[in-house]
């Protein structure tokens, strides 16, 4: 049988009396599911500064290493720069980027799920001269179901624009 999340309420109807021993294996594996939905947080930060080069179009950020907290309900792959969900549901959602890059350039950056962009988790941010350093962090709420694919694209406002990870975060955290 499968595991089943129960409200709060059903919670202590089963487990406030159990003078009979009726509480189940099953009903114990239920309770397991039932507290661990939350959480599943991911970071990943990138390593050293390198360039990417960036165009007109969305492509994705490709400057991050896995450095993790704790992945509950999502599985992020660093070698593909994605973040898969495991355990669908409403995800608080977080990038915060710290960049330099080719001057006299605007930056857009959005969130894509499963390679269509979701129109959230959004920025928009001009670096005028060289040496500038942008920062941007961005909250936003998010319902991702099972199995869907995570990422965060960037793009600027001119053809072979070079793009700078300073430091970044992009957090996923399951919230319901």
């Amino acid at each position: 049988m499968a595991d089943t999340s129960k409200t709060f309420d059903e919670l202590i109807t089963l487990f406030e009396n159990n003078t009979s021993g009726s509480i189940s294996e099953q009903d114990q594996r239920d309770f397991v599911e039932s507290i661990f939905q939350y959480g599943g947080m991911r970071m990943l930060i990138s390593d050293t500064p390198a360039g990417q080069s960036i165009g007109t179009s969305f492509i994705k950020l490709s400057q991050f290493t896995e450095n993790a907290l704790f992945s509950n309900f999502i599985a992020p792959a660093a070698s593909t720069d994605t973040i898969t969900i495991t355990k669908g549901g409403v995800f608080a959602t977080l990038i915060s980027l710290n960049f330099s890059g080719s001057n006299n350039s605007t930056w857009e950056g959005s969130m894509f799920k499963d390679n269509v962009d979701t129109n959230t988790l959004q920025f928009k941010h001009k670096l005028s001269t060289g040496g500038d350093v942008g920062s941007v962090s961005v909250l936003d709420f998010s319902v991702f179901t099972d199995g869907e694919a995570i990422d965060y694209r960037l793009k600027a406002d001119a053809a072979a624009k070079t793009f700078t990870l300073e430091a970044g975060s992009f957090f996923l955290i399951r919230i319901g």
